[in-house]
């Protein structure tokens, strides 16, 4: 194997390093475009309004989110991107949910609005960014599951207990962030999103018990690059990710893994594997080897987590 090919197979493991820093930043890249922006606590409204076909974003937060505010806001046609931030709003005006160019909806930390009815007024031919984090979800609304066209989904830092079945109905997914909530099971339906390039599940108590079926389920993925399974109480080296040829990143931390499997074969694509926070002790030597070879660097050993 020459040099150039021996780069692209190495492996770096990272193991007290805060990856969430770098899932972050790989959302964005995800998505490289950059937008004119409305930002409510700037914005001279008469001004906005005589221009308004040269904004594509609003973002809207805390106390600037008032309705009379928002309202404004169904005289910019060319908007696709709508941010309501930690507001207290009941209602959004239906006017701006039907913004003829609308693809992109984000509410965060918004927990007083009624989804349900949001989602019902909301294009399901056209959007394709949906964002309810932080807002209190107790089950995921079941209009969700006609945007047939989604291809982000965040749904993190909620109350869920379920994942829909119907979730195997958006096949378009290629983002899925369902972090920090408690589910407990992935549905049969989840193989069914073939499209899937980055799957955040960290902080889900998802393998509290040792169940193939739900192995099974992400040998499916056969997309997926970037895989988060931190804190999910998962007790094994996830072996059953071997054949996913497009890993490049796999985050396994806070998990009460003990090894490495010395010999595991596979993983042909993985660049960055983060056990930071587990019982693993030693590293085996394929993957001491690979990081030796890259000018980098590798660090393992014990180190107390919270």
């Amino acid at each position: 194997m020459d040099r150039l090919k021996k780069q692209k197979s190495l492996l770096f493991l990272i193991l007290f390093f805060n990856i969430s820093n770098i899932f972050s930043q790989i959302e964005q890249d995800l998505r490289p475009e950059r937008y004119d922006t409305i930002l409510v606590c700037h914005i001279n409204f008469d001004k906005a309004i005589s221009n308004a076909d040269n904004y594509k974003v609003i973002r809207l937060y805390r106390d600037f989110c008032t309705f009379d505010k928002i309202k404004l806001f169904h005289y910019f046609k060319n908007v696709h991107t709508l941010t309501i931030n930690s507001s207290a709003l009941k209602t959004i005006p239906i006017e701006v949910l039907e913004l003829p160019n609308l693809t992109n909806v984000e509410f965060i930390n918004c927990p007083n609005l009624n989804y349900e009815d949001i989602l019902n007024v909301l294009s399901k031919e056209k959007i394709k960014k949906i964002h309810l984090s932080n807002v209190k979800l107790k089950e995921i609304p079941e209009s969700l599951f006609l945007f047939l066209e989604l291809e982000e989904l965040y749904l993190y830092n909620n109350n869920l207990k379920k994942l829909n079945e119907e979730i195997g109905n958006l096949k378009k997914l290629n983002i899925l962030n369902i972090s920090q909530n408690k589910i407990k099971r992935l549905p049969t339906s989840f193989e069914e999103l073939k499209n899937l390039i980055y799957l955040d599940l960290s902080d889900n108590p998802i393998f509290y018990k040792l169940d193939t079926s739900q192995f099974f389920l992400f040998t499916q993925l056969t997309n997926i690059q970037i895989l988060s399974i931190s804190n999910t109480k998962l007790k094994i080296f996830p072996y059953f990710l071997k054949n996913l040829e497009h890993l490049y990143n796999l985050d396994i931390r806070n998990n009460p893994i003990d090894f490495l499997p010395e010999n595991q074969d596979g993983f042909m694509a993985l660049e960055i594997l983060n056990v930071y926070c587990t019982k693993i002790k030693q590293v085996p030597e394929r993957f001491k080897l690979q990081a030796g070879n890259y000018n980098g660097w590798l660090q393992y050993g014990s180190k107390s987590c919270r």
